[in-house]
């Protein structure tokens, strides 16, 4: 353990961020929880301690344990058992306390059920992994505590534009309000909501590269142009001379902007100012200057980038091939930050690029990504980074052996050791440029993925894209299918043909026309199974195979009576459903079109009817239930 108070424990962690990794020490004050000295949950915090000098835990674990002893500390039962002495503790005890930090848990309505679960895990997790000194056995089967907190997964993942598509807007569908007749009118609409949303960026980063390329072409034009050895004169005393006199303030004002310019450009140039190691230098007045030269810009670029670009790429530059190149190949932020200079190949038989990024967390290579000739945006913005490698290779900042191609400005005239973690942070200022909805760089993965599934209609074809080992961690990329998209729509669009449908018979009072009614399964009856309206479609058997109970309005002989019993179909369909889409998507797309999308559908609109009613609170309590067993 390394040095410190009796009183405060220090537990040495790790925080990655950015594609980076921060060494901290995360320290736990006992007096602060209100835990003694020889507490057994001070025994645990100690042995974690320990543990950490030689593997490092990660920040949102002791987060996590942190903010569970925060919540048992002002509860009276709960400080009791934290402060026993290690030989009192019992599966029992502990038992208790598991259940005590969940119920309080599941008050703070300020935090995500995500967060809920985790803290609970983080807590449940460092008991069972101390040693204690008791007669009693103390372990995850002797404990025996199942948590009421839900299974530990993660929420449904945003799409781009996730707020403005909650609610709609004047003459504008949102993606959760989509008006359609059936499942796939409803899928195709979705399609051309989310790439209409993923092209406005792709747009933006068209457009700063643009204006980019216009400005380079304007600053090579006017450093080529004549050079006059008095107007540099004059300019030299300001680039070197931070207080300029009056004298060369009045001999600099008479210059043309232009050679103005053309000096500052010459000088840079033959003065080495922009490579590694030069010496300081300073500008007078240069947004003015350029804005008189003729070289106006969007706001947000910095003015010596843009005297810089026949040299480099500015950060706006790099900042907008990252994103496109994300937009373009579905990849999370970090593997296209590892990219390096060997996983771009370029075919010039067929003029394509093959990239390929690194995935950290698998040790392995995201699946290849051609880019054709045709797609030009993409083929410049990938001929700009390779540009830009070279450039800062001629300009000393990066050996000729550095792989990696992130790099962008930094106040340092020294050689560059990390890359520009700024490009990997929300790009507000992109956002604010180009008055883009709010969107992290995550959610064009999101995005991608979505469109890939919709549009191809297999879950496969979307986990290569993704680069998936495993087609489950596609699903929770693919939640918005069900849980998002589909959900939002049928709640606008479908329950509109339920309300007039619905009976409630809490009390299961046998009403005329429903003593023989047959449960479909999925919470609504039939009232004359055998006789019904679809005998010519179904051949074989009289009776009705529930295939057309909710296609369109549904079957007239659809009834839809609602007791505890057809509540608790209700849900158990739902969950079946949450937890079997993919599989049964995957299996048979024509058939998960025709038949069970629409089961899906009424069912959501039937749970989410009774949820908002004068009854959700019978459905929540069942649910409870039915989720605790």
């Amino acid at each position: 353990m390394f040095k410190q108070s009796e009183n405060l424990i220090c537990v040495k962690s790790i925080l990655r961020s950015n594609g980076r990794v921060y060494d901290r020490t995360d320290v736990f004050d006992l007096d602060a929880i209100g835990i003694v000295q020889d507490a057994w949950i001070a025994i645990a915090l100690k042995q974690i301690s320990s543990r950490s000098i030689h593997e490092k835990v990660t920040t949102s674990y002791t987060y996590g344990i942190q903010q569970a002893l925060s919540e048992l500390s002002v509860d009276i039962d709960a400080i009791e058992i934290l402060n026993k002495n290690e030989s009192a503790l019992t599966a029992a005890l502990l038992h208790r306390l598991f259940l005590t930090l969940e119920r309080r848990l599941l008050k703070r309505t300020d935090k995500k059920a995500e967060s809920r679960r985790k803290i609970s895990f983080s807590f449940r997790n460092l008991v069972i992994h101390s040693t204690f000194n008791c007669p009693n056995e103390i372990s995850r089967e002797s404990i025996n505590y199942k948590t009421i907190l839900g299974a530990l997964r993660a929420d449904p993942r945003p799409i781009l534009n996730s707020e403005q598509h909650a609610k709609a807007h004047s003459n504008k569908i949102p993606l959760g309000a989509v008006p359609h007749k059936n499942y796939n009118e409803l899928i195709s609409k979705s399609i051309d909501l989310l790439a209409t949303d993923l092209q406005k960026i792709i747009d933006a980063c068209i457009a700063d590269l643009n204006n980019i390329e216009i400005l380079r072409k304007l600053v090579i034009s006017s450093k080529e142009s004549t050079r006059s050895a008095s107007t540099e004169k004059v300019i030299r005393r300001f680039i070197y001379n931070s207080y300029p006199t009056s004298y060369d303030i009045r001999r600099y004002e008479i210059l043309c902007p232009k050679k103005r310019l053309n000096a500052y450009l010459n000088i840079i140039k033959d003065d080495k100012l922009l490579y590694k190691g030069a010496r300081l230098w300073v500008g007078y007045k240069l947004p003015e200057l350029l804005k008189q030269a003729g070289l106006t810009s969007t706001p947000g670029f910095n003015t010596r980038h843009i005297l810089a670009l026949s040299v480099r790429a500015c950060f706006i530059e790099l900042q907008a091939i990252f994103i496109l190149l994300l937009c373009r190949t579905g990849w999370n932020k970090a593997s296209l930050f590892a990219m390096e200079i060997n996983n771009i190949i370029y075919d010039e038989e067929y003029g394509h690029y093959e990239i390929q990024g690194y995935k950290s967390k698998t040790d392995d290579f995201t699946p290849s990504v051609f880019i054709d000739r045709h797609e030009k945006h993409y083929q410049d913005a990938i001929r700009r980074l390779i540009w830009n490698r070279n450039q800062l290779i001629l300009l000393e900042f990066i050996p000729a052996t550095e792989q990696r191609i992130w790099f962008s400005w930094t106040t340092s005239k020294d050689m560059y050791t990390e890359r520009s973690v700024m490009i990997q942070m929300t790009p507000d200022a992109f956002i604010e440029r180009h008055s883009l909805f709010k969107f992290t760089l995550e959610q064009i993965r999101e995005q991608v993925g979505s469109l890939e599934h919709y549009t191809t209609r297999s879950t496969e074809h979307t986990r290569r894209k993704l680069g998936h080992t495993s087609i489950g961690t596609t699903g929770l990329y693919l939640d918005q299918l069900f849980s998002r998209n589909i959900n939002s729509s049928i709640n606008l669009e479908f329950q509109k043909r339920l309300e007039k449908k619905i009976i409630f018979n809490m009390e299961k009072i046998k009403t005329t026309g429903t003593l023989n009614l047959m449960p479909i399964g999925d919470g609504a009856l039939c009232s004359d199974p055998i006789n019904h309206p679809f005998k010519s479609l179904q051949s074989g058997e009289n009776i009705c195979q529930a295939h057309h109970c909710h296609i369109g309005d549904g079957c007239p002989n659809r009834v839809i009576e609602i007791d505890e019993f057809r509540i608790t179909e209700v849900i158990r369909t739902r969950n079946y459903y949450y937890h079997h889409w993919k599989q049964l998507y995957s299996e048979n797309n024509d058939h998960f079109s025709m038949r069970i999308a629409p089961r899906i559908i009424f069912n959501e609109a039937l749970y989410n009817f009774i949820n908002s009613s004068a009854y959700g609170y019978i459905l929540r309590q069942i649910e409870a239930t039915i989720n605790h067993d």
